[in-house]
């Protein structure tokens, strides 16, 4: 009996150990599907951390990338002789040069305006509603800006930000003019000639941007062109990377709390045996499994600059802005997991606390009487052993008095005599 109770008791704790581990896993997919696809949950956001401001400088450059890049042209990295391609004019410049410069090109409201009204659609195929991703962005506010006045100012401010040329960069730059040269030094000529001609390629450059880049920014066809596949392919991808996993997710959520529940039902079966016992096997799993589920609130943080760091246009202020973003969203989305954390490490350690004060259930109070007053008191718990029943000898039994015989009744059969007496009187003639 005692291998049993110690065999139960192992597996209660395995029980318990392994709903520290899956009850975090549990919460987190049930707040995804509850908060982390609703618009409000990332627009908020998106305001009030200064996200499309600091979109702006990387707009622009994307743009001329997706239009001026040919996948199936070796030769599109390369600078061609008298000629400037946008991108490599944004790429040669000051990171603070250009967020200045890419703030009349594109304004903030325009990115507010496109972000948010696509965010509704991905949210939507991400839950299924939809049967394939179709995002776009109008770019005329962007075109009409680099074709107008805007764009003339945008190309002056790009010239002063360059620094003068030396002697041998102005002749560099004569030679890529003339088309002998295909390294363009990035500089400021004293000389009003190649001035003149240096604006003419900067005008051209940014007049073939407006030209190169479409009316309707559509995502699908943008990344078929840049990966060279079918728009059918396209739309496979994003399915398998995003709408089948969410929706498996999301149609498997209600169910993950449940494995949680079966294993505080085995352990209350296999080790409880009293309301003190029932408060200490549950108290300790599910204090730890509120402080396994608070754990990676302090780990995500740590997370955000591999997450936010990359290549291309990205650099330290845009990065700074966008894990502002994610820490913004970061908070929003787990604020529900805050709150039932907390709520199970208090649960679990006031659970703790009341088996502890609970007396054990072998103990039982004894109540004394003392000698003289009237107000019994109590010792405190004390173990004593069973009482032992004394059985009394019965005293012995008195021997009852002799019945009286039984007279012999009378056959029913004969008649019955009844003697009545009768007084007769005797009148005074008869005397």
């Amino acid at each position: 009996m005692c291998c049993l109770s110690f065999f139960a008791k192992v597996l209660a704790t395995a029980c318990g150990l392994l709903f520290v581990m899956v009850i975090p896993v549990s919460l987190w997919i049930l707040n995804f599907t509850q908060v982390g696809l609703r618009e409000e949950t990332y627009l908020e956001p998106f305001q009030t951390e200064g996200f499309y401001e600091n979109l702006v400088p990387l707009i622009l450059p994307a743009m001329a990338e997706s239009a001026q890049d040919d996948p199936t042209d070796p030769m599109d990295d390369m600078m061609l002789p008298g000629k400037l391609r946008f991108q490599d004019v944004v790429n040669n410049l000051d990171q603070d040069d250009w967020n200045v410069i890419a703030e009349d090109i594109v304004p903030s409201d325009y990115v507010k305006d496109e972000i948010e009204s696509n965010w509704s659609t991905v949210l939507s195929y991400a839950k299924g509603d939809l049967l394939r991703l179709d995002i776009a962005f109008e770019t005329g506010v962007v075109r009409e800006n680099l074709m107008g006045p805007a764009g003339d100012r945008m190309v002056n401010r790009i010239f002063n930000s360059w620094l003068p040329c030396s002697a041998a960069e102005e002749t560099l730059l004569e030679n890529f003019i003339d088309g002998s040269n295909e390294n363009f030094p990035y500089c400021k000529p004293s000389d009003a000639s190649l001035q003149t001609a240096t604006f003419a390629l900067l005008t051209e450059s940014k007049n073939q941007l407006a030209e190169d880049i479409p009316e309707t920014f559509i995502l699908r066809e943008e990344i078929a062109k840049s990966e060279n596949i079918s728009l059918e392919q396209v739309d496979r991808n994003i399915y398998e990377a995003i709408q089948r996993p969410i929706a498996l997710e999301l149609a498997l959520a209600p169910l993950t709390i449940l494995l949680p529940c079966a294993l505080l039902a085995l352990i209350v079966i296999l080790a409880v045996s009293s309301s003190k016992t029932f408060f200490a096997w549950i108290g300790w799993p599910v204090a730890l499994a509120g402080i396994a589920t608070l754990l990676p609130l302090g780990i995500l943080p740590l997370m955000l600059p591999a997450l936010t760091t990359g290549g291309g246009n990205v650099d330290a202020v845009q990065s700074e802005a966008l894990r502002s973003v994610l820490r913004a969203l970061i908070v929003s989305f787990t604020r529900p997991i805050l709150v039932q954390g907390a709520l199970m490490v208090a649960a679990g350690f006031i659970s703790l606390f009341i088996a502890v004060l609970m007396p054990d259930p072998d103990e039982e109070e004894i109540p004394v009487i003392y000698p003289g007053g009237s107000t019994p008191g109590y010792h405190a718990p004390v173990k004593t052993s069973p009482p032992v029943s004394v059985t009394r000898t019965p005293p012995p039994a008195k021997t009852p008095p002799p019945a009286a015989p039984a007279r012999k009744r009378q056959d029913d059969s004969a008649p019955r005599r009844v003697h009545v007496p009768i007084e007769v009187r005797k009148t005074t003639d008869e005397e």
